[in-house]
């Protein structure tokens, strides 16, 4: 089965997804199993902004670190 969800909560997504895609202004940014995409540099550069990514409970959470957004 395929199942196509899209969202901007990243934090919901690896607990139901074997394989993500990210995009950014419909180019894609990364894509791949989520403890390869949802890396703190991967969402830095979609986000324009410094992140930090904690594993918990089988899910990883995105945390914005503020700074300076980039485009």
């Amino acid at each position: 089965r395929t199942v196509v969800m899209v969202t901007h909560d990243v934090d919901h997504l690896p607990a139901c997804c074997d394989r993500v895609l990210l995009l950014k202004t419909g180019q894609v940014r990364a894509m791949g199993a989520p403890s390869g995409v949802f890396e703190g540099q991967v969402l830095s550069d979609l986000y324009g902004c410094a992140m930090e990514v904690a594993p918990r409970g089988g899910r990883y959470h995105a945390f914005s670190l503020g700074g300076e957004e980039r485009s």
